[in-house]
């Protein structure tokens, strides 16, 4: 099953989720990426580049939408779009919850649906505070 993926963010955060992902994850023989940084200019209509990013979506694929603010215009509008076509569209994303479905292998579309609770519950564990242990006071050194 191959993945169709698209981040559509207000200004450059879809850009940078992409260069961390080429860093950290590398190229995917199985998924197309495409970076989409909305809102930068008035000579650029993002909606029309995600349009023909999936000009047709396919129902084998694994096409996915992640957006960055629930309810903001890159989402309503990716919703009105395609909240009837075969596309999933996700938002408040975090480089985890992306990095985890580029890596893992569905066996097909009901499979993924089926972890994506799981996987967006693991993802919202990865935002906290991060301190030194107490008892650990080499913890820099």
């Amino acid at each position: 099953m191959n993945k169709k993926i698209a981040i559509v963010t207000h200004g450059h955060l879809a850009t940078g989720f992409e260069s961390a992902l080429n860093l950290l994850v590398g190229e995917q023989a199985d998924v197309q990426l495409k970076a989409i940084a909305a809102y930068l200019s008035d000579e650029e209509d993002w909606q029309e580049t995600l349009n023909t990013f999936f000009t047709t979506p396919s129902p084998q694929d694994l096409n996915i939408i992640f957006t960055d603010l629930y309810g903001g215009s890159v989402n309503q509008n990716a919703f009105l779009a395609y909240g009837d076509a075969p596309v999933t569209i996700i938002t408040g994303t975090n480089l985890p919850v992306i990095m985890e479905i580029l890596l893992t292998p569905f066996a097909d579309i009901s499979d993924f649906q089926k972890n994506l609770p799981a996987i967006l519950e693991g993802s919202r564990t990865q935002l906290r505070v991060t301190k030194a242990e107490e008892t650990n006071e080499d913890f820099f050194d």
